[in-house]
């Protein structure tokens, strides 16, 4: 490298808004001198992609650095035999890693040179991967620290600069890469394709169906999950759904899919230029994965449903005052933002739950408060995510105790001199003997003994409890207006469900608390006193294995109580996280403290709910989204076979509409209606829950020879054991496998899945994309997050 200059800011310029953004913000921190902005094109870029990359690297002051493999994505998956989907793209590694990999080699050297990648703040569970992939070179995100930015902010700050944003945006793409066709999309976006770019969409299926025939296999880009099972969806099927004109259930309008050449796991082992196959026709170099030597491999089966990734948390649906913290709180505990965004709207609901009601229609009001669930295992950083988020509601009840103190000692002291002058009262009556003076003292005592209990002494509030026996549950709510909620870092109250304290435990307080019903409490309180609008909010923290005896549990699941929780099951960071983190920054801290504190006073001190309404567009969003999830309900449709949590699913999403309504004004939601973009927001929330649902019951639902299984298939592929005897499985994973019996329960699951099979030596051999698919090992629910399908309306 001797005489070559030494680039020291290199930032993968993508031709997004992102890249742009993060390109500004190093010039100006840096300067231009040493500064590359590098795109490595794929050859099937939008032609308005140039343009503005252009006109973005003329703003910034710096010529664009372009590189090529020279192929185009489906001229890499004819030379790799294989279709590229959103599990395995090698587009992503061949045409974008490796040539920037050669890149950077070439030209820099890893001690003076820092990387910057485009992804923003709603994504920093993904920096860990993105770190690893790029050693040794020092990678940085600058949309990731404050101040935030999200998409409409950075877009609104590129016409400022007279730049007009990539014309893929504002036709409904979340992404300005491959024309709109990335393969990692999902139904939904390739739909988009085929209104937007119909010829752009005719030459993609084109291009599959002779990939099909050529490979001889049933292959394709897209999956279709109906009825339990996983299948391949070709585009020219998706066309007839799409048209009308199959016999086939309707696309998934849900399935968005995602981008992310540089951000995804699978694809971030980046290996160093000079252990790379060297292939004479492309001399950029590509790996080639070594050629099998035995019949071709089908896609493996995922041994449990939660093999699929659910998206991660749409954290642009708060405001920022929220969003920073649940940003900066995942940051700190390097834990997965759906942990903290999920308390989030916990703590939402604990400060409005039974004082906020939402009408779309007349004669339809639904409360606002839910039921969360954060499922990861142990040790992931649980319970200082929960004391970072709940700290404010503890400061809250602080604060309306010690201001009703001073009336609990008037109260009591009135009431103390009430009874005791009602029991002279009733003395003197029993004293009198002439009928007459009788009959006036009865009447006076029995009035003082009316006016005595006519006093009542205010308990101290409560706002949250960590953990509560039904039946002080109920004594509780009716103490503190029918509101309470539980919030806690443990599954505790799992337990308590299933019968810990009884056999036949009360549900009452959680479904008649969880739907607003009036509850009696006759039997446990003062005698009479009831609850007309209970209001629960719930969110536990647990364990995998608490969900599987919560959720198996079939006396709950006949009542209907687990299909009230929206389940949230973050990725786990364990062997990602950094030693040290920043912590959460004060200002944003405080916000947030002051923020929830006041909404949690405010309501605190109302009885009855103040209702609001739609817009009339908001009200076009709720009625395409109800639909949406009517058809859903159907046969073959993604909420079939979870109608129980479905047929919830529209009050749900009005539910939440309703806490980020609170979250984006605090301080005069219930004097203004919802609007559209809380509502859509509100979908897209919903979506997110819906997807965790089926992966907490694909959780539930998995037997303990598959969880055996999956944890054997993670040892196998972090070791690299690419073929294997039983013998050297029993011996490298005793533990798991204990018994000989253990190890033939599991070699046919594995076997059965597609996973291994077996060598004409007697041995076995391990599927060639394993380590891609494989789950992680280790009792939790270990998920990859992709990119999600976002419109950004944060305030």
């Amino acid at each position: 490298m001797s005489g070559q200059v030494r680039h020291r800011h290199v930032v993968m310029f993508s031709g997004g808004i992102t890249s742009w953004a993060v390109a500004r913000k190093v010039a100006a921190e840096h300067g231009t001198n040493g500064l590359t902005l590098l795109f490595a094109d794929t050859r099937i870029e939008d032609e308005d992609l140039y343009r503005f990359a252009e006109e973005a690297a003329a703003d910034i002051g710096v010529p664009l650095t372009t590189i090529a493999d020279g192929r185009t994505p489906w001229e890499v998956f004819a030379d790799q035999r294989i279709i590229g989907n959103s599990r395995i793209a090698p587009c992503s590694k061949l045409l974008k890693q490796v040539p920037c990999r050669r890149w950077l080699e070439k030209h820099t050297e890893p001690e003076t040179t820092t990387v910057y990648v485009g992804i923003d703040w709603t994504e920093t569970h993904r920096m860990p991967a993105i770190e690893a992939g790029h050693l040794p070179w020092t990678v940085k995100a600058p949309l990731c620290e404050p101040p935030f930015s999200d998409k409409a902010d950075l877009l609104n700050a590129a016409r400022e600069a007279g730049i007009t944003p990539p014309r893929l945006y504002g036709l409904g793409f979340a992404h300005n890469n491959c024309g709109g066709a990335c393969v990692r999309g999902g139904q939904a976006q390739w739909a988009h394709l085929m209104k937007v770019f119909p010829d752009r969409y005719a030459a993609n299926e084109a291009a599959e169906q002779h990939m099909r025939r050529d490979l001889g296999k049933n292959v394709a880009i897209l999956r279709d999950r109906r009825g339990g099972t996983v299948r391949p969806l070709p585009l020219t099927e998706l066309r007839h759904r799409i048209t009308g004109t199959s016999t086939e259930a309707a696309y998934d309008a849900d399935d968005w899919g995602g981008c992310g050449c540089f951000t995804s796991t699978e694809e971030n082992s980046m290996p160093p230029a000079s252990r790379l196959h060297l292939v004479t026709d492309h001399p950029e170099n590509h790996e080639v994965p070594p050629a099998s030597t035995g019949p071709l491999w089908d896609m493996p089966v995922p041994l449990t449903g939660a093999a699929i990734a659910p998206p991660p948390f749409p954290l642009d649906v708060f405001p920022r005052w929220l969003g920073e913290m649940a940003t900066g709180v995942a940051r700190f505990t390097a834990t997965d933002p759906a942990m903290a965004g999920t308390l989030a709207v916990a703590v939402l609901s604990a400060c409005a739950g039974g004082r906020l009601e939402v009408e779309p229609v007349p004669g339809w009001r639904e409360p606002v408060n839910i039921f969360t669930a954060v499922i990861a295992g142990p040790g992931e950083r649980k319970s200082p995510v929960h004391r970072a988020m709940t700290a404010p509601l503890f400061a809250a009840q602080s604060t309306l105790s010690d201001a009703i103190r001073p009336r609990i000692a008037e109260a009591a002291a009135l009431r103390d001199i009430a009874d005791r002058q009602a029991e002279q009262a009733k003395a003197q009556a029993a004293k009198a003997t002439d009928p007459g003076k009788r009959d006036d003292a009865t009447a006076d005592a029995v009035a003082a003994a009316i006016a005595a209990e006519a006093i009542t002494v205010p308990g101290l509030p409560k706002l949250i409890v960590d953990d509560a026996t039904p039946e002080v549950l109920i004594n509780l709510m009716a103490a503190n207006g029918g509101r309470m909620a539980i919030i806690s870092d443990e599954g505790g109250i799992f337990d308590t469900l299933a019968g810990r304290y009884s056999a036949s435990p009360n549900l009452d307080p959680y479904l008649k608390g969880h739907a607003g019903q009036p509850m009696s409490n006759e039997r446990i309180t003062r005698e009479g006193a009831s609850i007309e609008k209970p209001a629960l909010t719930v969110c536990v923290m647990a364990q995998p294995v608490v969900l599987r005896q919560f959720g198996g549990n079939a006396g709950l699941a006949g009542r209907g109580l687990p299909a009230r929780f929206l389940f949230a099951l973050p990725a786990s960071m364990a062997g990602y996280r950094p030693v040290d983190t920043p912590p959460v920054p004060e200002p944003v801290a405080a916000g947030y403290r002051q923020r929830v504190h006041d909404l949690a006073a405010t309501f605190a001190e109302w009885v009855d709910p103040a209702v609001v309404v739609l817009t009339e567009e908001a009200g076009k969003v709720r009625r395409a989204a109800a639909e949406q999830v009517e058809a859903e309900l159907r046969p073959g449709g993604s909420l079939h076979d979870m109608r129980e949590w479905g047929n919830k699913l529209a009050g749900a999403t009005l539910r939440l509409a309703g806490l980020l309504h609170v979250a984006h004004h605090p301080a005069d939601a219930w004097q203004r209606p919802i609007d559209a973009d809380r509502m859509a927001d509100a979908v897209r929330l919903a979506d997110f829950f819906a997807a965790h649902y089926r992966a907490a019951i694909a959780t539930i639902t998995a037997d303990a020879t598959t969880e055996t299984a999956r944890r054997v298939l993670a040892i196998v592929t972090a070791k690299g054991m690419n073929t294997f005897t039983r013998r050297e499985l029993h011996r490298r994973c005793h533990r798991q496998l204990p018994r000989a019996a253990d190890v033939t329960a599991v070699l046919d699951v594995l076997t059965a899945h597609g996973w291994i099979r077996t060598t004409d030596s007697g041995g076995y051999e391990v599927h060639p994309r394993a380590a891609d698919h494989a789950p992680a090992s280790g009792d939790t629910v270990t998920t990859t997050p992709v990119s999600h399908v976002s419109a950004a309306h944060s305030t």
